[in-house]
């Protein structure tokens, strides 16, 4: 099985948080435990690309930047 890079689950993150997710949700479909979803999620939240509302994450505008951004890179290296 191959290593995930923090590029790869910062996105996944990202597109989970396109519709507004829980915790417990969002740790589930991105394979983190909780100590790696504090990790990111902190990061996340300071650099503006999620926020929490309710209990709810979701991502923002500059978050939905970030991943067409991230999604033209691969497109570019394939």
């Amino acid at each position: 099985m191959m290593r995930r890079n923090n590029i790869d689950i910062i996105s996944k993150i990202l597109k989970e948080c396109l519709e507004k997710i829980n915790t417990t949700m969002l740790m589930q479909k991105c394979g983190l435990s909780y100590s790696q979803f504090k990790f990111y999620m902190v990061r996340l939240e300071q650099s503006g690309l999620v926020k929490l509302d309710q209990a709810h994450y979701y991502t923002t505008e500059k978050g939905k930047t970030v991943i067409k951004s991230y999604e033209r890179l691969l497109e570019l290296l394939e």
